[in-house]
């Protein structure tokens, strides 16, 4: 799903990304439930279906293998 038009969006309103993310954190919470990340959806005013949040919300917590820093992860 990554592409140069995402990276350049998101690298474009990291800050505001960031803020509405930690907004929903504090130093013993480092991670968002399922109900809160639906509620920052609804908070960032995006038009997403309650039927697709849970699928993103899924494919967002999956650790993806960043082979071009660590080439080891290709052996």
């Amino acid at each position: 799903m990554y592409n140069l038009k995402c990276n350049k969006i998101f690298k474009d309103n990291l800050p505001q990304i960031e803020k509405l993310f930690e907004s929903f954190l504090n130093p013993n919470k480092q991670y968002i439930t399922l109900e809160e990340c639906a509620k920052l959806i609804r908070k960032a005013g995006l038009d997403i279906n309650e039927y697709h949040i849970s699928p993103c919300y899924a494919e967002s917590m999956m650790s993806k293998i960043d082979t071009m820093s660590d080439l080891s992860a290709l052996q």
